[in-house]
């Protein structure tokens, strides 16, 4: 629950905190030639902090509901962990997995706070459809800023609606 209750522009500050150039793992990086900060790595990691949480609360309930009949019924069937984990946990996971991935794309694209701290929001370089809105909001571009924003909407609601069609197919297929 930390990244739902954080502030995403903390979350980016914790990151710069994190991944300056005077840090340790700054350092680290630098000296490998890896840019971390204001660059993809950087918004990755932003956008995966914001966003992870939805496969955490999309996969929890399930491990909560599924029980352990079916792995010990393939341990005592003579199956090893990984045997176990691959043909019988992760299939009965597979619809939580899809969900909160999705969700996590739906929320990634509109993800604004984090990535703007920890990206610099340079244009053509690590300006995403977020910050392209803002900055064009701010400039008084307002046709763009819609233009954007309504390709986002577009995006996220078909995203949602095939979530939706799919977690329907899916309750039909077990009853």
């Amino acid at each position: 629950d930390l990244p739902f209750s954080v502030s995403p522009v903390i979350a980016g500050f914790m990151l710069i905190l994190l991944f300056g150039p005077e840090t340790i793992l700054g350092t680290f990086f630098g000296t490998m030639g890896v840019k971390v900060l204001f660059a993809m790595p950087a918004m990755v990691l932003a956008t995966l902090f914001a966003t992870f949480p939805f496969v955490v609360r999309e996969l929890t309930p399930l491990l909560q509901t599924i029980g352990t009949d079916a792995e010990e019924a393939a341990r005592t069937l003579g199956a090893n962990e990984w045997q176990v984990f691959l043909k019988v946990t992760l299939p009965m996971l597979r619809w939580g997995f899809v969900y909160g991935a999705t969700l996590t794309v739906a929320r990634a694209i509109g993800e604004f706070g984090a990535v703007l701290v920890v990206s610099g929001n340079i244009l053509m370089l690590t300006q995403t459809a977020t910050l392209h809105i803002y900055q064009s909001y701010v400039d008084f571009n307002y046709v763009g800023a819609n233009a954007v924003a309504l390709t986002l909407l577009s995006v996220s609601f078909a995203i949602l609606t095939v979530l939706e069609l799919a977690k329907a197919k899916a309750a039909a297929t077990v009853a």
